[in-house]
């Protein structure tokens, strides 16, 4: 008896793990401009996808930005400037963020940045959170800056 309840205990935990989901952001102003992934959390791999289908996950409001970090109560997690999507599922927590920085990648994004004009790229990233730390994060896409995306998972 013991030993069943050791394996239903485990068949339980599994059950409750995140599986797969799709994440979808838009722009929402200038030109429409929608991408697309596929996310397997437990082999932790995101792929780009032009099939995302199934239904929206009732989203969550558990996090929010403060000082370009993602506070969950009085836990501080990593750098974001804005959540465009957080759900729960399973017995974690996921994310969708944007984080913005100045960027030197070439040498002319380098001179641009010392002549006072820094190119400053959006980036946006899968945060998988349990019991208040991130316990798996992945950058999905990055463009030149822009503020106004929005994003959703599907099941």
């Amino acid at each position: 008896m013991k030993y069943f309840s050791l394996v239903l205990c485990g068949a339980l935990f599994i059950a409750s793990e995140v599986t797969a989901l799709n994440a979808v952001i838009s722009k929402v102003d200038g030109p429409k401009e929608t991408h697309a992934f596929y996310i397997d959390v437990p082999k932790q791999t995101v792929t780009t996808t032009t099939n995302a289908t199934g239904k929206t996950i009732q989203p969550i409001q558990d996090y929010i930005v403060r000082d370009r970090h993602i506070w969950a109560n009085t836990h501080r997690l990593g750098k974001a400037d804005d959540i465009l999507a957080q759900i729960h599922s399973g017995n974690a927590d996921l994310l969708l963020v944007r984080r913005e920085h100045n960027s030197f990648g070439s040498p002319e994004k380098l001179l641009v940045a010392f002549s006072g004009h820094p190119i400053q790229v959006s980036e946006f990233w899968i945060v998988l959170v349990r019991d208040n730390t991130e316990t798996w994060t992945v950058q999905i896409f990055n463009t030149t800056a822009s503020y106004t995306w929005t994003g959703y998972f599907l099941e």
